[in-house]
């Protein structure tokens, strides 16, 4: 999908956004240090977001045998994969609920669900690394940077990389219209506000 990049490179390359030079390796580098601990919980709070599709995976779910929750109307329980850092899409269209890593549904049927998951850095698209070497600089920045000139113009930049990361990442289907759009139909029709005539609507 592009170069690959890896975690030591991306945490070059957010250093080197705050000023810092070539560092031979993170342990030692304070501020390299710093960025290694926030590594994977940024990354994983970001992934887990509704913005990336790249970041999807589909699997079945497997039955976990003899378990009746015994809460509400729901009698059987899935295991969520440990992987999930967040459920987007459950097939078939099913009542369901999410408890702690099972899902409890009704019925006995085969579940897939789409879900965030993490992957390897090598396999994100280049523009999704730049955005997020800016934000893990932005997120370290104000700890290692006294200019707020210069902390300003980092986040305008990640937000610039946010942008055309979720320009690229919308390839992954195909587009539609606006007026196209399945929502359109279910809108309300008119407003729920009176105009001024006299409060009639």
């Amino acid at each position: 999908m592009g170069i690959a990049y890896n975690r030591t490179q991306i945490i070059q390359g957010a250093l080197n956004l705050l000023g810092y030079g070539t560092i031979q390796a993170i342990q030692g580098t304070p501020a390299a240090e710093v960025m290694d601990n926030l590594y994977d919980g940024l990354m994983a709070a970001d992934l887990g977001s509704p913005n990336w599709r790249f970041a999807s995976k589909v699997q079945n779910l497997s039955q976990i045998a003899g378990v009746d929750p015994g809460f509400m109307f729901y009698n059987t329980a899935y295991q969520i994969p440990p992987d999930c850092l967040a459920i987007w899409q459950v097939w078939p269209p099913v009542p369901y609920e999410v408890f702690g890593e099972q899902i409890w549904t009704t019925g006995v049927q085969q579940l897939q669900i789409q879900y965030r998951a993490l992957g390897t850095e090598s396999k994100y698209p280049p523009a999704y690394i730049q955005y997020f070497m800016y934000l893990l600089a932005c997120t370290v920045g104000p700890g290692s940077v006294d200019n707020p000139t210069i902390l300003a113009q980092l986040n305008a930049d990640m937000n610039k990389w946010r942008t055309q990361a979720m320009v690229v990442n919308t390839q992954g289907r195909p587009n539609k219209g606006l007026g196209n759009s399945p929502w359109v139909n279910s809108r309300p029709a008119g407003s729920f506000y009176l105009n001024n005539n006299n409060g009639n609507p």
